[in-house]
């Protein structure tokens, strides 16, 4: 069994809605990203990043990026140091091998070399940095000198850099298969990292964990209690933002037959719950909220707490943004499905008539969450979808009908009035018809059951 399969738990809803409706909240991850510069006349497909896909963990732009870090060895030799890791079994599947030979003027061997040995720290740090661009070759003998500068190195800057990249190697730029020892020692260097004296690179292991993807928690179970401690310090929201944002996907459970789905975790539903009654910090709350929309229907014991709770924060919440997420998770989640939260429903809809254009906004992308779900409110979204004057929102709007897919036969035509009007814009234009081509695009048909032996 593969272990980075896909886990299939999130629709397109709900990755459109963490994408954009996160994406807006305070604050970023500090770290400074620059791009190698790839040798004029060297092609090669860029590093794959080394997520899981449908397995939830950080979104883009958010406090919960993802990227990190390990390694140790001798500069300069092109060889992991003897007994540092290696593969045991075959990791690297699909390499196209095109990989460039130079980035930023210098070879695979020079820039190991520069990681660990070079005098100038920004050069070391570019180094670490276009270690992935070489490609899974530049795993095994990268990876000791990557593994220093994560530990070691003086500069902190260099140290968040190498923490950056060290899931991209340990992952074998996307392409690794099964966990082997540098996949284990990497990931436990990421962890110890959460521990740093240094916030910005505690800050960036608890956010960039999550590209060890889902699994890294059958090889280091510790991550997911470590990450619920981190949502518990007191002295800074970005740091509980990341941990709340990072438990969206290691408190999924693991599968262990294809096709079931699991519980999540209980001990990081009841964590996140927590955290969403008595943060002080709104962009805590939002994240939290995200987090459990994201995990799914809790565990039949935990079904009873779990809407309790959000009851309660439904009633208490100052904030909009929350309010309307913690209804749509809501309305999402429970197993007695839209028709026993019909008021929530109403509640989410009346948002479309808000008077700031980020209220409307958000309300379309939680209705485009709630996907079939939110079908009750069909006729409400279509007219937004015409009369709206804000692009965003109106795309927002297009966006989220697509996802009612059942009911194509009433969305077409208004998709086909929009693009008619002479005031849509070419944005909104290029969401309608990529929406049309959703909507007309054919299902994949089941795979067929085997017939039974006699």
């Amino acid at each position: 069994m593969r272990v980075f399969r896909l886990l299939g738990l999130l629709s397109a809803a709900v990755l459109m809605t963490a994408v954009a409706s996160v994406s807006a909240q305070p604050g970023t991850i500090p770290g400074v990203k620059t791009s190698p510069q790839i040798k004029s006349g060297d092609k090669a497909p860029p590093p794959k990043p080394p997520t899981d896909p449908k397995g939830g963990g950080g979104t883009p732009g958010t406090g919960a990026p993802g990227t990190g870090a390990p390694g140790t060895g001798t500069p300069g030799t092109g060889s992991p140091k003897s007994g540092t890791g290696g593969s045991t079994t075959p990791v690297i599947k699909g390499d196209p091998g095109n990989w460039p030979k130079d980035i930023n003027g210098k070879n695979l061997d020079t820039t190991i070399q520069d990681i660990k040995s070079h005098p100038d720290p920004a050069v070391r740090e570019a180094a670490v940095r276009a270690l992935p661009y070489f490609g899974p070759k530049a795993r095994e003998p990268g990876f000791p000198n990557l593994l220093y500068a994560v530990k070691s190195d003086p500069d902190v800057n260099v140290r968040v850099a190498a923490v950056d990249m060290l899931p991209t190697v340990s992952m074998a730029m996307g392409y690794l298969v099964t966990p082997d020892k540098l996949y284990e020692d990497g990931l436990a260097a990421m962890i110890n990292q959460m521990d740093s004296d240094f916030y910005v690179i505690r800050l960036d292991a608890v956010a960039s964990v999550t590209e060890f993807g889902v699994y890294a928690k059958t090889v280091q179970p510790r991550i997911v209690p470590k990450l619920i401690s981190q949502t518990k310090v007191g002295s800074s929201w970005q740091l509980r933002r990341a941990g709340a944002a990072s438990l969206a996907l290691f408190g999924q459970g693991v599968p262990q037959v294809e096709g079931v789905r699991p519980d999540p975790e209980g001990a990081v539903v009841t964590a996140l719950l927590d955290v969403l009654k008595t943060d002080n910090c709104a962009a805590v709350r939002r994240e939290t909220v995200n987090s459990l929309l994201v995990l799914g229907p809790v565990a039949a014991g935990q079904q009873s707490k779990w809407r309790s709770d959000l009851e309660f924060v439904i009633r208490k919440e100052k904030d909009k943004s929350v309010l309307l997420w913690s209804r749509t998770c809501l309305v999402r989640n429970d197993p007695a499905g839209p028709k026993a939260n019909a008021a929530h429903l109403d509640a989410i809809a009346d948002v479309l008539n808000a008077k700031e254009d980020g209220g409307r906004l958000e309300a379309c992308q939680a209705l485009g969450a709630l996907a079939e779900d939110g079908i009750g409110k069909l006729r409400e979204l279509l007219t937004v979808a015409q009369t709206e004057k804000n692009p965003t929102v109106q795309a927002a709007a297009v966006m989220a009908l697509a996802t009612m897919k059942s009911q194509a036969a009433a969305i077409l035509p208004i998709y086909q009035a929009i693009l008619t009007n002479l005031g849509t814009t070419q944005d909104v234009r290029k969401v309608v018809n990529d929406a049309i081509a959703f909507l007309n695009k054919k299902d994949p048909a089941p795979m067929p059951v085997p017939p039974k032996k006699n």
